[in-house]
C-alpha cells in the first residue's frame, strides 16, 4: 500500500504549499476584520472604528508597527488597488486620496449597490463579494475608465467572506473554514474553476494578498500566513515535494515578477545542488563561476552547491521557476549545466517510449544524484508503471491525466491551469496506472539518478527500469 501522506500530496494540487501548514504568526491589536492590498492592512473593530496600519502601505508583505485611527465607521474594509468598505446598513463606500504621502486619505464617496461583504485586489481589476445568504459575486467589467464595474457574476458556493489579491481568491464559509479558488493565484481577475478546501487554523475572516493571507479567528486574533519555506530563503513558492515525503529531493513552483532580481543558492546548512527548469518567462543569470545563463521556457539549468547565480527577470511576464533541491555529496567539485529543450530533441536524450517522448535534461554523466525529465504523453496512452529501484515525482504542467493505484482502490485526475500543476509522488514504488485524456506535459525527476538510456517495456505488465549502473 503506498503511502498515506503521498496520497494526499496528489490530491492538494492547486495550492500543495497549504498542505504541510505553513506557519500562522500573531500580530498584537483585536480587530473583527483585518485586509491587506497595495494601499496597506486595514482593520476594523468592534466598535466598527477604522484602523490603518502603519508602514503596509504598499508594502503589504510587511507586519507593520501600530494601528492608526481613521475617521468614519465601517464594519467591514477592504484593501487593494483602493479600499473600500461597508457601513453597517449594507452600503458600499470607497476611500479617495490614499497615497504614500497621506496613506490614511482624506474621504469617504458612497458607490451604487448593496452588499454584506466586499473585496478588491491590488494587482487587478478584480472585486469580489457577498450577500446576506452568503451568496458569491464577482464584479465584471471593471476598468480605469469604468471602476464600479457592469454587473455581478453569481459563483457557485456559500462563503459568508470572500477576498481576492494575488495569492488568489480565498474565503471562509459559517463553519470558519477556510477556502481557496482553484485557478485564482496570480490571476484572480479571472472566475477560477472551484473551491479547494485549505486544512489547519478556523479563520472567519482571510485576506489575500501579495504572496501572502492574513485572518481573524474567532478570538479576534490576527494571524499572517507564510508561504512555504524554501532552502534558497531568497525565494517564495509553492511547495510540491517536502522532505517528509521520501523522494531524496524537494521540489518548488516559484514565480517572479518582471524585473525582478533575485540570487540563486544553496542553502549554507545543507549544501544542496539547486536545478532550475523554468517553465514560462525569460532572465538572464550572472554565476559565481564567471558565467552567464540564460533562463527561456524548457530550458533547464542546474548547479552544485558551490554556485551561485543572480538572475534578472526579462520578460514582460512572470518568470516561472519548477526548483528542485537534492543532497550535494562533492560539495568541493565546481559543476554547472544549461540545457535547451530543442538541443534535446531528437538526440540520444530524447527517448520514444511508444505512446511520447522523454527527454532527459539530467542523468549520470552530468554528475547530479537526480534526473530530471520533461515528459510528452499523447491522449490516450494507457500504461502500467511500477519503479522497483527508482521513487519519481511528476509533476503535470499541461494536459489532463489520471494516476490509479492500490489496484484501482485509488484514483486522481491532474488539474491544472495557468499557474497550478498537479504532482504525483509514488514514494513507496507503488504500482499504478496512468491514462492520458488530452496531450500532457510532466517535469518528472527521478532518485537515483538514470544513466539516461532507459525505456519502458510494456509486454509483460507493469514496466520499470532496472538499477542504475
Amino acid at each position: 500500500m503506498g503511502n498515506l501522506h503521498a496520497v494526499k500530496a496528489v490530491v492538494l494540487l492547486c495550492v500543495v504549499a497549504l498542505w504541510f501548514a505553513p506557519r500562522w504568526k500573531p500580530i498584537d491589536g483585536s480587530m473583527k476584520y483585518v485586509s491587506v492590498g497595495s494601499n496597506g492592512v486595514w482593520g476594523v473593530d468592534h466598535n466598527n472604528a477604522i484602523f490603518y496600519r502603519s508602514g503596509t502601505f504598499e508594502n503589504e508583505a510587511s507586519s507593520g508597527t501600530d494601528w492608526v485611527n481613521v475617521e468614519g465607521q465601517l464594519k467591514q474594509v477592504a484593501s487593494g488597488h483602493a479600499v473600500w468598505g461597508i457601513g453597517t446598513t449594507n452600503l458600499i463606500y470607497t476611500r479617495l486620496g490614499t497615497s504614500a504621502s497621506n496613506p490614511t486619505g482624506t474621504a469617504w464617496e458612497q458607490i451604487a449597490g448593496g452588499l454584506k461583504q466586499i473585496d478588491v485586489s491590488s494587482t487587478a481589476y478584480s472585486v469580489w463579494g457577498v450577500n446576506r445568504h452568503d451568496h458569491i459575486y464577482r464584479r465584471v467589467g471593471i476598468t480605469a475608465d469604468t471602476p464600479a464595474g457592469t454587473h455581478w457574476q453569481n459563483i457557485a458556493g456559500r462563503l459568508k467572506f470572500v477576498s481576492t489579491g494575488s495569492a488568489g481568491v480565498w474565503g471562509a464559509n459559517v463553519h470558519n473554514q477556510v477556502f481557496y479558488r482553484t485557478g485564482t493565484y496570480g490571476n484572480e481577475a479571472s472566475a477560477g474553476i472551484g473551491w479547494e478546501y485549505i486544512r489547519g487554523q478556523l479563520l472567519k475572516q482571510v485576506s489575500s494578498g501579495d504572496n501572502v493571507v492574513w485572518g481573524v479567528d474567532t478570538n479576534n486574533k490576527v494571524y499572517i500566513r507564510e508561504e512555504g519555506p524554501l532552502p534558497n530563503p531568497n525565494l517564495r513558492g509553492k511547495q510540491l515535494v517536502a522532505p517528509e515525503d521520501g523522494m531524496n529531493h524537494t521540489a518548488y513552483d516559484v514565480f517572479l515578477q518582471p524585473g525582478e532580481s533575485v540570487c540563486l543558492t544553496s542553502p549554507p546548512s545543507p549544501l544542496l545542488n539547486h536545478v532550475y527548469y523554468c517553465v514560462s518567462g525569460r532572465a538572464t543569470g550572472t554565476a559565481s563561476n564567471g558565467q552567464v545563463y540564460e533562463f527561456a521556457a524548457d530550458v533547464v539549468v542546474a548547479f552544485s552547491s558551490s554556485i551561485s547565480c543572480t538572475v534578472k527577470v526579462t520578460s514582460d511576464e512572470k518568470l516561472r521557476l519548477f526548483c528542485i533541491y537534492c543532497d550535494d555529496v562533492e560539495p568541493t567539485v565546481d559543476r554547472a549545466v544549461a540545457r535547451a529543450l530543442s538541443e534535446i530533441v531528437g538526440t540520444d536524450r530524447d527517448i520514444d517510449w511508444g505512446r511520447g517522448h522523454s527527454r532527459r535534461f539530467l542523468k549520470k554523466s552530468d554528475g547530479f544524484p537526480i534526473s530530471v525529465h520533461n515528459t510528452y504523453g499523447e491522449a490516450g496512452a494507457s500504461n502500467a508503471l511500477c519503479y522497483k529501484h527508482h521513487v519519481e515525482s511528476a509533476y503535470y504542467v499541461k494536459g489532463r491525466a489520471t494516476y490509479t493505484w492500490e489496484e484501482g482502490a485509488q484514483k486522481a485526475e491532474t488539474r491544472i491551469d495557468a499557474t497550478n500543476g498537479t504532482v504525483y509522488s509514488m514514494n513507496e514504488h507503488d504500482a499504478h496506472h496512468m491514462v492520458v485524456h488530452e496531450d500532457i506535459q510532466a517535469l518528472c525527476v527521478f532518485h537515483p539518478v538514470l544513466v539516461g538510456n532507459e525505456n519502458h517495456d510494456f509486454s509483460g505488465g507493469y514496466s520499470g527500469f532496472k538499477p542504475s549502473e
